[in-house]
């Protein structure tokens, strides 16, 4: 009776001991989980930032090119105009 209850009691501990040993091993994989989580989360974030910046870079780079282009016309126009003004001058000295 006494062999009885003492393999009992050591089929306990170690049903105990496992239960520990799959908690452990499921902390573990929780932890090992929650960091690649977190480095995930912060690749999303530097990505984010990244585009935030290219993003300002590519407002920049349209700004100026409207400037540009702007600047274009201006001097298209100026031009446009200095030749309308030859031609009215020209048509005046021969009439």
């Amino acid at each position: 009776m006494k062999k009885a209850r003492q393999n009992s009691k050591i089929l306990n501990m170690n049903k105990k001991q496992d239960k520990s040993n799959k908690n452990i091993e499921i902390g573990t994989l929780i932890e090992n989980f929650d960091d690649k989580i977190t480095f995930i989360a912060e690749q999303v974030v530097a990505i984010k930032e990244t585009q935030d910046l290219h993003s300002q870079k590519f407002d920049k780079i349209d700004v100026r090119l409207e400037r540009m282009e702007i600047s274009l016309d201006q001097k298209t126009d100026k031009q446009e105009v200095a030749k309308l003004s030859r031609r009215v001058i020209a048509l005046e000295t021969k009439v």
